[in-house]
């Protein structure tokens, strides 16, 4: 049986893993330290951020580079994904936002604005929301719970628990409406280029 040498970054995700390892707790702890700092310790685990960096390893590796402390290299890595996440979760939550206060004042004053120049937005934007409600009711009701009735996360949990026994965790309820608030956008987009 042929037996394969590890690279030392290989060894290094090795040595990180290994619970007693004192490279695990170090490691591991700056990932969470830096999640923390940048708020998206809720939306990422310290080990997916230490797979994403180890997959950069292996193909700097395969491109040349030369990782000659990979322990350092892993961790300067990860705070580089971090970052990366959190400037791309930025962006999302200005969308988010645009998008939201679109839905809420068109639900509020859709009648004030006929007659201006969102008028086309707007039907687009109903037009987006009859098209979700058609072809994904669950997504529809989950925007229009968080957005609309502006319940918690809980009421919504405990609502979904009581309509159908789903009782989601709070990731998965936000990974839910976080699907649901892209495809309204994508539908919205289509109806507004097909206006």
């Amino acid at each position: 049986m042929k037996e394969t040498l590890l690279s030392p970054l290989d060894i290094a995700v090795k040595e990180i893993l290994e619970p007693e390892n004192p490279y695990a707790y170090s490691t591991l702890t700056a990932i969470e330290r830096y999640l923390r700092q940048f708020h998206l310790e809720k939306f990422t685990e310290p080990a997916e951020i230490l797979a994403l960096a180890y997959l950069r390893g292996r193909e700097a590796l395969r491109n040349g580079k030369q990782i000659n402390n990979p322990h350092a290299w892993l961790k300067g890595t990860a705070v580089n994904i971090i970052r990366e996440q959190q400037r791309s979760s930025q962006r999302f939550r200005v969308m988010d936002a645009d998008c939201l206060d679109l839905i809420a004042s068109a639900a509020a004053e859709r009648a004030a604005f006929e007659l201006s120049d969102l008028s086309g937005q707007l039907s687009a934007l109903w037009r987006a929301l009859a098209t979700l409600a058609e072809d994904d009711p669950a997504a529809a009701e989950l925007l229009h719970l968080r957005f609309i009735e502006q319940l918690s996360w809980a009421a919504i949990r405990s609502y979904l628990d009581a309509q159908n026994g789903d009782r989601p965790s709070d990731t998965a309820l936000r990974q839910r409406i976080c699907r649901a608030k892209k495809r309204l956008r994508r539908l919205y987009h289509t109806c507004e280029a097909q206006a």
